[in-house]
């Protein structure tokens, strides 16, 4: 399983004395260059560190706002894809998330919901990435909620960074129905995400190249990042290797222009000291020609000379002379000036291109300011649109409820009618039988009489 990192850089190994793959030490070589590339490798370095800590960040930002949902705990339990498509729309994920695929993982290590995010939505993972015992080494089912796990691995082919999050119920408590595994593939697109990032482009190798040369290691949320730097050309490769969770080195590497600082300070000084030298010669030449009674072939020279030295002019020139000798010193101090003012020039070019390099910088900082900003807008959305749908369901069952205590309600009062109802015909009934057994007696002494008159005797009723 992989172990998210912290930014503090990790210190080299006891004995390694920065000594790269193939063994070159950089105390191999002279101070200045050391120092030098040393420089350009903590600078690239740190912006790849930082890109890549920031496509895992946005990772584990996503995950942690969607791993502690009631429907994506449900989803990966019962591996429910129908059910896991809606709440995680492929589109979204990859639009607003540069995510590549998202799988959910259960207790027991399967894949159950999820899959490669393709333009018409979920597509299956590779088999690779079916297997329990890679998913195991990705995925952490016991970690605590919203403690997030990145790396990076190779086994489909192609290196894949990857953050995971135990999956639990809103509330944060009971297990964790499984993880969610966020992945981007660092294909041409993903390289092409981070390059954008670091102003550079960035390529993948197996490993540092056979000369490079070892400097500080850095730590990132994917891993620790082995620097190395090599000479190609006029330029520096910066190498940053990061180890998988299958054991597989990942080499980012990216080609800079050699440092040209030192040697603008060089060339500087150099002018500065040959242009005093000239003057000084030029000077004494000319004194000693002054005393040779051609004065006035001289002072065109010296005064040209004297406004050389005080405007700092390399373009200036000193005139031509009909002296011979005058002449040729005059063409080989205006050649000495000629070329000082080229390499002014170039170092011109050179500060002109490292502002425009600083406005880049500024700008990309700007543009990923401004992509976090829409990422955290859009994730507020998600958020105020789930809670307004649990809110509706909400008052619909309150809705409910209230309509069923209402049914209930008229329900008692009918059947208490139905009893009042009973009871008056219970009564009525009741006075029925009273009248008829008031009645009974008085028939009976009426059909007597009758008896009597007729000369029959009477029948009991």
């Amino acid at each position: 399983m992989a172990a998210g990192a912290g930014p503090a850089a990790h210190p080299r190994p006891a004995g390694d004395d920065a000594r790269g793959s193939a063994g070159t030490r950089l105390g191999d070589h002279p101070p200045l260059v050391r120092h030098r590339r040393a420089a350009v490798a903590d600078q690239e370095a740190e912006e790849l560190r930082v890109a890549l800590s920031d496509r895992a960040g946005s990772m584990v930002d996503f995950g942690i706002t969607n791993s502690m949902r009631s429907s994506a705990y449900t989803d990966v339990a019962t591996g429910n894809q129908r059910s896991f498509a809606a709440d995680f729309p492929a589109e979204q994920l990859r639009a607003f998330y540069g995510l590549s695929g998202i799988v959910g993982v259960s207790r027991d290590g399967m894949g159950t919901v999820g899959g490669l995010l393709g333009p018409a939505g979920y597509e299956s993972l590779p088999d690779e990435l079916r297997d329990t015992t890679v998913l195991n080494r990705m995925a952490d089912t016991t970690a605590t909620p919203g403690s997030a796990s990145c790396g990076v691995t190779s086994v489909t082919g192609t290196p894949t960074i990857f953050c995971s999050l135990a999956v639990y119920k809103r509330d944060g408590g009971g297990a964790a129905s499984g993880s969610l595994i966020m992945l981007r593939a660092l294909d041409a697109g993903g390289l092409s995400f981070v390059g954008r990032n670091t102003d550079d482009e960035i390529q993948l190798r197996g490993a540092p190249r056979a000369d490079s040369v070892r400097h500080e290691d850095m730590s990132s949320l994917i891993g620790t990042l082995e620097v190395h730097t090599a000479v190609v050309g006029t330029e520096v490769a910066v190498q940053s290797t990061v180890t998988g969770v299958d054991g597989v080195p990942v080499t980012f590497e990216n080609l800079e222009e050699r440092p040209v600082h030192a040697a603008a300070v060089r060339s500087l000084t150099a002018i500065a000291i040959a242009v005093a030298l000239m003057m000084v010669v030029l000077k004494v030449a000319i004194g000693r020609v002054v005393r040779g009674s051609i004065r006035d072939q001289v002072r065109p020279l010296r005064e040209a000379a004297d406004r050389i030295m005080e405007s700092r002019d390399l373009s200036g020139r000193l005139p031509d002379s009909p002296h011979p000798d005058l002449r040729a010193l005059s063409a080989a101090a205006n050649g000495m000036l000629a070329a000082f003012e080229a390499q002014e020039a170039e170092l011109a070019v050179e500060r002109e291109r490292a502002e425009t390099r600083r406005q880049e910088e500024q700008s990309a900082e700007e543009r990923t300011r401004d992509e976090t900003l829409r990422r955290v807008e859009a994730e507020s959305e998600q958020i105020i649109g789930g809670i307004a749908y649990q809110l509706g369901d909400a008052i619909h069952e309150v809705d409910t409820v209230r309509e069923s205590v209402q049914n209930i309600n008229a329900g008692a009062a009918t059947a208490h009618e139905a009893t009042e109802q009973m009871a008056e015909h219970a009564a009525h009934a009741d006075r029925a039988a009273e009248a008829l057994g008031v009645s009974l007696p008085a028939a009976a002494e009426m059909v007597a009489v009758i008896a009597q008159i007729a000369g029959r005797p009477a029948c009991s009723p």
